[in-house]
């Protein structure tokens, strides 16, 4: 086991990492840890890839729904990790997470103060706490990911406020999103409503397009102004992840020594909610909504 400390969350203890039935198909990355670099940019997928990323990103999300029903006072995230090992391996399903660039876990668990890619622990969850998990599966040559945030007990007023907003940003941007939108418009939106309520977005971390690689480009920017220009534009048929991260305070952040969990200067807490979304002629289709 290994022990890492921090002011606000304190000790925790990370257990082994779980070793992946031979019968389950993995990415390249599994054995590795090394991820190979998508050269592929604003990529449209064909209809056959459609149907495999439909059916990974459903799993993705029903992960995310088992996760947060089973977070309680008293779980620990790597209770809830065991979990979501269990389900996708029943699924025949890969955990992305595991060995990707050398992560040791299924999922990201980000308590409280940690913005995001925090590791599974012993630390049980308290009253007062928020919790994020941002599921990864793998399955068919393609994945899945989405990530939500629950309150755990009673929390305060504006850490419920903070869930809430963090997810109305979510779905506010998708509601643009359609053949021919300008990619800028998904930050202009999540930054406009999250200022208003009080809140600001954590600049550091981006959604991104999705299918044989977990990460492919370009990034999706969720603050703004942004890096995109006037030409940038969404097309039918491609697919990727909106995945806002909201503070309550700072946006300055540091790195743990683990050099996964990362959390705010001011340890102020953080809410994301994520969906990998296909975009259509005048819409976009959610694929990781829940059922």
């Amino acid at each position: 086991m290994h022990l890492y400390v921090n002011a606000v969350i304190r000790k925790y203890e990370i257990t082994a990492v779980q070793k992946v039935p031979a019968h389950i198909n993995c990415p390249s990355y599994a054995k590795t840890g090394i991820v190979e670099n998508s050269n592929i940019i604003f990529e449209i997928k064909d209809e056959e890839t459609i149907i495999k990323m439909k059916k990974a990103a459903k799993l993705a999300a029903r992960c995310l729904k088992l996760c947060l029903e089973n977070s309680k006072i008293g779980v620990t995230t790597d209770d809830i990790d065991k979990i979501a090992f269990d389900f996708y391996i029943e699924n025949n399903a890969y955990p992305a997470g595991i060995n990707f660039h050398g992560f040791p876990k299924t999922l990201c668990a980000s308590p409280n103060e940690v913005v995001c890619h925090g590791i599974p622990n012993l630390r049980k969850l308290k009253n007062g706490d928020i919790i994020t998990y941002d599921c990864t599966v793998y399955i068919d040559g393609v994945f899945g990911d989405c990530a939500g945030t629950k309150a755990i007990g009673e929390v305060s007023k504006n850490h419920k406020k903070l869930i809430d907003i963090s997810k109305e940003c979510l779905y506010k941007a998708i509601s643009v999103c359609r053949d021919g939108q300008k990619f800028s418009e998904i930050g202009r939106i999540i930054t406009e409503h999250a200022q208003k309520n009080g809140f600001n977005v954590i600049k550091d971390f981006c959604g991104h397009f999705i299918g044989r690689n977990m990460h492919m480009y370009p990034l999706i920017e969720h603050h703004y102004p942004n890096s995109y220009n006037n030409n940038d534009r969404m097309k039918k048929g491609q697919i990727f992840t909106i995945e806002p991260i909201l503070s309550e305070g700072s946006t300055n952040i540091h790195t743990w020594k683990d050099q996964w969990t990362v959390c705010t200067n001011d340890n102020s807490f953080c809410s994301q909610w994520e969906h990998t979304i296909l975009i259509l002629e005048n819409s976009a289709e959610i694929l990781t909504e829940g059922e």
